[in-house]
C-alpha cells in the first residue's frame, strides 16, 4: 500500500514538472514569436524605407523631351528636362491631354514617353499595395501611406492622383483615400 502510495506521489509529481515544462516551452513559444514577429516588423520597415530611397532615385531619372519654336523663327530645337523639372513639365502638360483618349491606354498617351516614368509609376503603385497587404492595422497603413505620399512633390501627387483615377486602380483605392 506504501509503494503504491509512493508511486502516486512520483506520479503527481512528474505530472507537475510536465505541467511546468509545458507552460515554459510555451512561454518560449511565445517569446520566439514575438521577437519573429519584430523582426518581421523591422524587415517591412526596413524595405519601405530601402524602396522609399529608391523611388527618390528614379525620380530624377525622369526625362521630358518636347520641341519648341526658336523665337522669331520656323525651326523648332528640342528641348529635355530632367528630375523635379521633367515632373512640372509633365503635370503642367497633364490637363491638356485630349478627352478623347480612353482610360485604357492613358499610360501609352502620356506625353511624357520616359520609360523612368512608367517605372517610378509602376514602383509607386506596388509599394502602396504591399502597405495595403502587409500591415493589417488601419493606423499603420496610414502611417505608411502618408510618409510615402509626404515624400513625393507636389507636381507627383497631382499626377498620381490624376492618373489613379484615370487607370481606375482598385488595389489602390483605399490608400488614395488616405
Amino acid at each position: 500500500k506504501e509503494d503504491l502510495e509512493l508511486q502516486r506521489k512520483e506520479l503527481q509529481r512528474a505530472n507537475n514538472e510536465a505541467a511546468e515544462q509545458t507552460e515554459q516551452f510555451e512561454e518560449q513559444t511565445k517569446q520566439l514569436r514575438e521577437q519573429l514577429e519584430l523582426a518581421r516588423s523591422s524587415q517591412i520597415k526596413d524595405d519601405f524605407y530601402r524602396r522609399l530611397t529608391l523611388l527618390k532615385q528614379q525620380e530624377s531619372e525622369i526625362v521630358y523631351r518636347w520641341k519648341e519654336y526658336k523665337w522669331n523663327s520656323s525651326e523648332q530645337v528640342g528641348c529635355k528636362v530632367t528630375g523635379f523639372e521633367a515632373i512640372e513639365k509633365y503635370f503642367a502638360n497633364i490637363l491638356q491631354r485630349p478627352l478623347h483618349i480612353n482610360n485604357k491606354s492613358w499610360l501609352e498617351s502620356h506625353p511624357c514617353s520616359c520609360e523612368a516614368f512608367r517605372v517610378w509609376m509602376r514602383a509607386f503603385f506596388t509599394l502602396v499595395t504591399d502597405i495595403m497587404t502587409f500591415y493589417k492595422n488601419e493606423e499603420q497603413r496610414q502611417f505608411y501611406i502618408r510618409i510615402l505620399i509626404e515624400s513625393t512633390s507636389i507636381p507627383m501627387r497631382g499626377i498620381l492622383y490624376h492618373d489613379y483615377v484615370n487607370l481606375n486602380i482598385q488595389s489602390v483605392e483605399k490608400a488614395m483615400a488616405y
